[in-house]
C-alpha cells in the first residue's frame, strides 16, 4: 500500500486484536454477516449447514452423552435424538426447555420433568406409589397405582398351595396343584398330608425346581431331605404348603420400598413406605411415611408380602421386564425398633415375581442373620417439583417452583427431600451455574447459593439487574452470561457487568445465549450477534442467521429453527457487509485513493459518504500478483464535501479483506 497515510488511524488488518469492542474508536461502526479472526481478517460468514428437518420443533439441545454428540429436540411432543425418535412426553407445556446437564438431557416445561439418558425416555426422579383400595377374599388390599403393593399376613392359616404329591427320593419333590411362586431358600410347614405322614408340622427350606415342584431341604443343616423310606403319599391329597413361622418375638416394623432397575443398572428406589398388619389381615398406610408404628410378633406368627404391578409403573419409555425392570425392596427392624435392616429385594426377573401378578416372600430370618444396618440407602425420596427451568452446582440439582428453591441430595438426580428446599426473596426467573453456585434470577435481584451439610448457604449479589429470560443463560469459562433486552452481562464473582455494550443496544425477546470455544452466539426474535473473545475484549458481528434456539457442544455451534436443525457457520458462503468509522481531518484540495486489501472471486461493492464507487474503475496495485488468490485493489475516491469519510464495503461470496487505507495520491 501507499505510505502517504492520512487519517485517524492507519487501519492494519481491522484492528480488532486490541480495540475493547468492534464499534469502539478506530473501529468499525457495523458489521453485518461477517467474521474477524484473531489477526483482524474480517471475511463473509457462512450460511448454516442444515442436519435434520422437522416440521414443529418447539425445544432444542447440543450436548454430549456416552461420549458422543448429540442434537435433541422435541417435534410436537416427541423427543427426538439426532434425527432418531425416542419417545413420547406426555403434557407439553407452552413452553419447552432441554438442558444438558452432566452427561444427560432434562426436559423441563411439562407437568413432569422428564431426563433421557443412556437408558432413554423417562421421568426425572424416583417411583413413587400411589395408592388406591380393593377389597379381596375378606381383606383390604391396598394397590399401588405406581406399580406396587405389599401385604403383611400374620395368621398361619393362610396356605401357600395344596400339594398334589411327594416323591419317593433323595432328595424329596413336592408337587403342587398350581403355580407356586416359591423361590430357593424360602421356608415352609408341610401340614395334612396323608399316607406320607413323616413330613406333617416339619419345617424346611425349598429348592425351586419348577413352577409347580420344588425339593425339601433340613433348615438348619441344609442336606437334601431322603424321602425314599417314606410312607408312600396318598389320597384324598389333603396336604398343605404353610409359611412357615417367622420365629421373631417383640415389635417389629417393616417398610416396602418400589424400585426400577433401568438397562445401564442404575437403580432407582422410591419412597419409604410404613407397613402394618394383624391376625387375618393387614393395613397399608396410603400416604408414604417414615411414622412409626410396630406389629407385636409371637414366635409362632408368621408373616407373608405380596406385591404386584398394574400396567404402568412409572412414566418411562420401552417395555417393562426388558428395557427396565420393576421391584421392591422389604426392610425391617430389629425387636429394639430402631436399626432398620434389608430383610429382601427383587423385581419381575424372578421367579416368585409374575409382571400384573402376585409374588409372596415370607419372613423367616432371625435377628442375627441380618445384616448390617442401613442408613444410606434408607432416606426419603420424593419427586422433585414440576419446574420450567433448572442448575446443576456442587453435585446437585437445582430445581425451580414459584419462590421456591430445591436442590437434591447427594443420592443423585433423582432423588428430593421434603427439607430440601428454601423460600427465596422473590419470584424466581431463572437458574444458572457459577463454579459450585447456583445463580438465582429474579427480574431485577441475584443470589449465589450453595449447599453446605445440607443447609443453604445464600448470599445476594451487589446488582440491581436480573433476567427473565431464564433460555438465555450460560455458564461459560469467563464467566456467567445472561441476556437482557439491552444488552449482555457476565457475573465472573463480583458485580455484573454488561458486555455488549453498544454492539446491541436492544435485541427484543431474548432467545438464547451459547458458547462454542471462544465464540459467543446471542439470539433474540429480531437479531442475532457473534462476539467473538480476544482475551480482554469481545468483538460483535450483526447476523441474519437468526434462530429461535442455539446451543453448541465440542466447540461447535448449532442452531435450530422450528423446522430444521443447522451447524451453524458451516455452510457456502453468503453476502455481508461492514462500515468504518470516519477518516477525519482530511485535506478537500487533495486526491486521495482507497486501498482495500482483498481475498476473494468478486469486486466489493464500496460506498464512500453514501456514494457507490464505480465497479469498472478499481485498478490492481503492483503487488496484486504477489500473493496467490489475494490482491491489493484502489479506486480514487469522489470529490469530497467535508474532511470526514466514512467506508461501506459488501461483499458476495467467500470473501476476506485483510485492511483498508485511505491514502494520498502521489
Amino acid at each position: 500500500m501507499a505510505k502517504n497515510v492520512t487519517g485517524t488511524n492507519a487501519i492494519s488488518g481491522l484492528n480488532v486484536k486490541t480495540a475493547p469492542h468492534l464499534i469502539a474508536e478506530h473501529e468499525l461502526v457495523e458489521s453485518v454477516n461477517g467474521w474477524t479472526d484473531k489477526d483482524g481478517q474480517w471475511s463473509v460468514a457462512q450460511r448454516p449447514k442444515q442436519l435434520y428437518s422437522g416440521t414443529d420443533i418447539i425445544a432444542y439441545e447440543a450436548g454430549r452423552m456416552d461420549g458422543a454428540d448429540h442434537q435433541v429436540w422435541i417435534e410436537t411432543d416427541e423427543l427426538f435424538d439426532n434425527g432418531v425418535s425416542k419417545g413420547t412426553i406426555a403434557n407439553i407445556g407452552a413452553d419447552m426447555t432441554i438442558k444438558a446437564l452432566d452427561d444427560r438431557f432434562l426436559i423441563f416445561g411439562a407437568t413432569k420433568n422428564w431426563i433421557y439418558d443412556a437408558n432413554g425416555l423417562r421421568e426425572l426422579g424416583a417411583p413413587q406409589d400411589v395408592f388406591t383400595e380393593t377389597h379381596t377374599d375378606g381383606l383390604d388390599t391396598v394397590y399401588s397405582s405406581a406399580g406396587y403393593f405389599v401385604k403383611i399376613d400374620t395368621t398361619t392359616a393362610d396356605e401357600i398351595a395344596t400339594i398334589a404329591g411327594i416323591s419317593q427320593a433323595d432328595p424329596g419333590e413336592v408337587t403342587t396343584n398350581s403355580g407356586h411362586l416359591l423361590t430357593t431358600g424360602t421356608k415352609v410347614v408341610l401340614a395334612g398330608v396323608t399316607g406320607m405322614t413323616e413330613v406333617n408340622g416339619n419345617t424346611y427350606t425349598i429348592t425351586r425346581t419348577g413352577s409347580t415342584t420344588f425339593t425339601i431341604q433340613d433348615p438348619s443343616s441344609g442336606a437334601d431331605v431322603d424321602t425314599s423310606a417314606f410312607t408312600l403319599y396318598t389320597a384324598p391329597h389333603t396336604g398343605t404348603v404353610d409359611p412357615a413361622p417367622a420365629g421373631l418375638v417383640g415389635l417389629y416394623s417393616y417398610y416396602g420400598v418400589p424400585t426400577i432397575e433401568l438397562s445401564d443398572g442404575t437403580l432407582l428406589t422410591g419412597q419409604p413406605t410404613f407397613l402394618t398388619g394383624g391376625e387375618g389381615g393387614f393395613k397399608f398406610d396410603p400416604v408414604p411415611t417414615m411414622k412409626s408404628e410396630t406389629l407385636d410378633m409371637a414366635a409362632t406368627d408368621a408373616l407373608r408380602f405380596q406385591y404386584s404391578w398394574p400396567a404402568s409403573a412409572f412414566d418411562i419409555a420401552g417395555t417393562a421386564g426388558v428395557d427396565y425392570f420393576r421391584g421392591y425392596k422389604i426392610y425391617r427392624t430389629k425387636a429394639n425398633g430402631y436399626d432398620v435392616y434389608l430383610l429382601k429385594g427383587g423385581d419381575e426377573r424372578d421367579s416368585d415375581c409374575i409382571s400384573g401378578g402376585i409374588g409372596r416372600v415370607y419372613d423367616y430370618v432371625l435377628d442375627g442373620d441380618l445384616g448390617a444396618a442401613l442408613d444410606y440407602d434408607f432416606t426419603e425420596h420424593i419427586n422433585p417439583p414440576q419446574s420450567d427451568f433448572a442448575a446443576f452446582a456442587g453435585q446437585r440439582l437445582f430445581l425451580a417452583d414459584g419462590d421456591t428453591l430445591h436442590w437434591s441430595t447427594f443420592d443423585g438426580f433423582e432423588y428430593y427431600s421434603s427439607t430440601g428446599n428454601t423460600l427465596m426473596w422473590d419470584t424466581i426467573t431463572g437458574l444458572g451455574t457459577y463454579r459450585d453456585f447456583c445463580i438465582v434470577f429474579s427480574a431485577d435481584r441475584m443470589w449465589a447459593v450453595r449447599i453446605i451439610n445440607g443447609i443453604p448457604d445464600i448470599e445476594e449479589i451487589d446488582t440491581p439487574v436480573g433476567t427473565i429470560w431464564h433460555h438465555a443463560i450460560e455458564q461459560t469459562g469467563l464467566g456467567l452470561m445472561f441476556l437482557r433486552t439491552y444488552g449482555l452481562w457476565m457475573f465472573s464473582g463480583g458485580t455484573p457487568e454488561k458486555i455488549s455494550r453498544r454492539a446491541f443496544s436492544s435485541i427484543l425477546s431474548p432467545q438464547s445465549v451459547t458458547q462454542a470455544g471462544d465464540t459467543l452466539f446471542v439470539t433474540g426474535s429480531d437479531k442475532s450477534y457473534v462476539g467473538v473473545n480476544r482475551g480482554d475484549s469481545w468483538v460483535w458481528h450483526e447476523s441474519n442467521h437468526t434462530t429461535p434456539y442455539s446451543s453448541a457442544t465440542s466447540g461447535v455451534l448449532y442452531g435450530a429453527s422450528a423446522f430444521d436443525v443447522s451447524e451453524m457457520f458451516a455452510g457456502t458462503p453468503t453476502s455481508g457487509s461492514f462500515v468504518t468509522k470516519q477518516f477525519g481531518e482530511l485535506d478537500l484540495s487533495t486526491t486521495y485513493k482507497l486501498e482495500i486489501d482483498i481475498e476473494g472471486d468478486t469486486i466489493p461493492e464500496v460506498t464512500v459518504n453514501g456514494n457507490v464507487l464505480s465497479d469498472t474503475d478499481w485498478r490492481p496495485d503492483e503487488t496484486a500478483y504477489s500473493f496467490a488468490g489475494r490482491r491489493v485493489i484502489w479506486n480514487y475516491l469522489p470529490r469530497l464535501l467535508s474532511n470526514y469519510v466514512s467506508v461501506a464495503c459488501r461483499v458476495t461470496g467467500d470473501a476476506t479483506v485483510f485492511g483498508l487505507r485511505i491514502s494520498k495520491e502521489r
